[in-house]
């Protein structure tokens, strides 16, 4: 069975992330198989489990919850081809063995900035340009909080990006 997470960011690009290990962890620790370097995002966040050939969800006492389909993870929540999970302001849509081969566009937004994970098992295994991205109203976006460079999530994961993506 091939899981992989796609998210899309703010200018529309996609990136997948695919999960390569029976239990793969999500969240903010370095120590995590896909880390999301936000502080609205926990050190172990929620994991991604194959049992018995079914993937579910499971959230790990987060401050904020995972979400499955809007749907707030309190067990081990099964999922299904083209389900949304949201990690802190991160929404991935699930892909299983390739399916479904077309997925809406759904973008993360933190501020006016896209946020993108840094997967630390393997690299991802391809980006792609989509062409049907929808574009959110300003007024539904939540406002850009300015933050010194250091304590920025963005510019730490970018970094973190560029450091797993270069040879």
């Amino acid at each position: 069975m091939e899981i992989t997470l796609v998210i899309f960011k703010e200018d529309g690009q996609r990136r997948e992330f695919m999960l390569h290990k029976r239990i793969t962890t999500v969240g903010r620790g370095e120590d995590c198989d896909l880390q999301i370097p936000l502080p609205t995002v926990s050190r172990k966040h929620c994991l991604i489990e194959v049992q018995d050939n079914n993937p579910v969800v499971v959230d790990l006492e987060s401050s904020n919850g995972t979400y499955c389909n809007n749907q707030r993870v309190t067990t081990a929540q099964p999922l299904l081809p083209g389900d949304l999970i949201r990690v802190g302001p991160v929404s991935f849509t699930v892909l299983i063995d390739g399916e479904p081969t077309q997925i809406k566009p759904v973008r993360t937004i933190l501020g006016d900035q896209g946020v993108e994970p840094v997967s630390t098992s393997k690299p991802p295994v391809s980006d792609h340009q989509t062409v049907d991205v929808e574009n959110e109203p300003a007024q539904n976006r939540p406002p850009p909080h300015p933050q010194p460079e250091e304590d920025d999530p963005i510019a730490a994961l970018e970094r973190l990006s560029r450091e797993h993506d270069d040879p």
